[in-house]
Formats: C-alpha cells, structure tokens, sequence
C-alpha cells in the first residue's frame, strides 16, 4: 500500500445529512465542499484500522511513480480551508464501525 498518499476521510452520515440539507434548499450554484476534519495519510488510517480491529498484521509501503500519485503525496485531493468540516474523526469512525457485530475491512487481510 503507498502509506504516503494523504486522504481527508469524511463521515457518511454526514455526507448523507449534507446531502439532505441541499436538496431541501433547493438549486444553487456551486457549493463548498465537505471534508472531513483531519488529513491523514493511508498508512495512519490503516495502523489505526488494525488497532481498532485489534489485528497484528505487516503494512507494507510501495511506492508507486507518477505526476497523479505525487499528487496525492501532496494533498491535493483535500480539501481547502474554505470547505465544510465534518464533526466524526476516523478513530471515532472506526470506534464505531468495530463496536457493531461483523463489521465491514476496508483493507486486505
């Protein structure tokens, strides 16, 4: 996995909400994005995923070339400080997900 990729995880229940407010207020122009509240990279949330799951496995970083990738290494997939902010961080996300029975892996075992 390339740990280095920085990602801006959101909540979906409050993308869901969010989602619900536009349509209730009808057409506009562009609205601002919703984000969530931390930038984490994909080697973060995978140890934090495996804590959470209280699994010992091996993250392994790749490394993988590119103008996209570098992209991503850089942030800019998240959003700026104009956007919205969710509330629901990923530790509390994922808090959540393992409390419940049978909770869905994002990533390979």
């Amino acid at each position: 996995m390339p740990t280095d990729l920085k990602c801006q995880p959101v909540d979906e229940k409050e993308v869901a909400a969010h989602l619900c407010e536009i349509v209730e207020h009808g057409p506009s122009a562009r609205l601002p994005d919703l984000a969530g509240p931390e930038v984490l990279t994909l080697g973060q949330m995978a140890r934090a995923q495996l804590e959470a799951r209280k699994v010992q496995r091996t993250i392994v970083p790749i490394w993988l070339p590119g103008k996209t990738i570098q992209a991503f290494r850089s942030g800019y997939n998240t959003s700026p400080d104009g956007s919205l902010r969710g509330k629901v961080t990923w530790s509390e996300w994922l808090q959540e997900k393992y409390q419940e029975k049978s909770a869905p892996s994002f990533f390979v075992e």
